[in-house]
C-alpha cells in the first residue's frame, strides 16, 4: 500500500512537472498615452480621450490572436472605427462598432506569438460628448470564437480569463470647468486652473478647447462657466 501512495505520489510530480501553470491575463488602459496605467480619466464635452489597451501575464509561446467586445456609454462618449488603431505589432484585425460595441481583434502568424507584460493590442479615441460615467468594459465574444489563442500545438484558448467582463477604465465627463467633479465652478476649479495654466505641459485638462496648449482662448471658456452651478 506504501509503494502505491509513492507511485501515485511520483506520478501526480512528473504531471504537475509537464503542465505548468500559466497566470491569468491581466487587462490595464494607458490614457492619453503618457506611459502610466490609470483607471480613471476625467474630461470636459469636446476633448479627445486617447487610451490604449494593453494585455499582461500572457504565457509562452504567446498570442497569436486576441479579440473582445469593447463596450461604453455612447451617450457620454463619442466613437468613430477611424478612431479604433490596432497595434503594428498585429498585422490585421476586425473592426466594427455599433451602440456602444466596439469589436476588436488582432492576428500574428500562428507560430509568432507575443508573451510577457505590456503588450499593447489597440489605441482608441473617443470624444467626450456629454457629461456623465462611463465605463471601458471588455468582453468575450462568445463561445463559438476562440479569441485569446497562444501559438502552441494545442492553439490553447484563454478566453475565459476575461470572465463575465472586466472594467478596463472610466471616463468622466465633468461640466466645462469643473475639475473636482461637485457640479459647480467655484474658487477650487479657479484653483487647479490657475495651477495647469502655469505648470501642465500635456494631458491639460484645462487646454478645454483641446488645442494642445493652454492659452487665454481656454481662460476665456472656463470665465464662462465660472460661478455657475450644475
Amino acid at each position: 500500500m506504501k509503494n502505491v501512495r509513492l507511485l501515485l505520489l511520483s506520478l501526480g510530480i512528473i504531471l504537475f512537472l509537464s503542465y505548468p501553470a500559466s497566470a491569468q491575463l491581466t487587462f490595464d488602459c494607458d490614457f492619453n498615452q503618457d506611459g502610466v496605467y490609470e483607471s480613471s480619466w476625467v474630461a470636459f464635452p469636446g476633448q479627445e480621450v486617447i487610451t490604449d489597451i494593453y494585455v499582461s501575464n500572457v504565457p509562452e509561446p504567446g498570442l497569436f490572436s486576441f479579440g473582445f467586445f469593447l463596450v461604453y456609454a455612447n451617450d457620454i462618449l463619442d466613437l468613430d472605427v477611424s478612431g479604433i488603431s490596432i497595434d503594428s505589432d498585429w498585422y490585421s484585425g476586425e473592426i466594427s462598432d455599433s451602440n456602444g460595441q466596439a469589436t476588436i481583434t488582432g492576428l500574428r502568424c500562428p507560430v509568432c506569438g507575443m508573451y510577457g507584460d505590456d503588450i499593447r493590442m489597440v489605441t482608441v479615441t473617443f470624444y467626450a460628448s456629454s457629461t456623465g460615467t462611463s465605463a471601458l468594459w471588455l468582453l468575450d465574444r462568445g463561445n463559438t470564437i476562440d479569441d485569446f489563442v497562444l501559438a502552441d500545438e494545442e492553439r490553447r484558448v484563454l478566453d475565459s480569463d476575461l470572465g463575465t467582463g472586466i472594467v478596463v477604465g472610466t471616463v468622466s465627463v465633468h461640466r466645462v470647468g469643473d475639475f473636482d467633479g461637485d457640479g459647480d465652478v467655484d474658487g477650487l476649479d479657479l484653483s487647479e486652473f490657475a495651477d495647469q495654466y502655469a505648470n501642465c505641459t500635456e494631458f491639460c485638462l484645462a487646454d478645454i478647447n483641446w488645442n494642445g496648449e493652454i492659452t487665454t482662448d481656454d481662460l476665456a471658456l472656463f470665465g464662462v462657466a465660472f460661478g455657475s452651478a450644475h
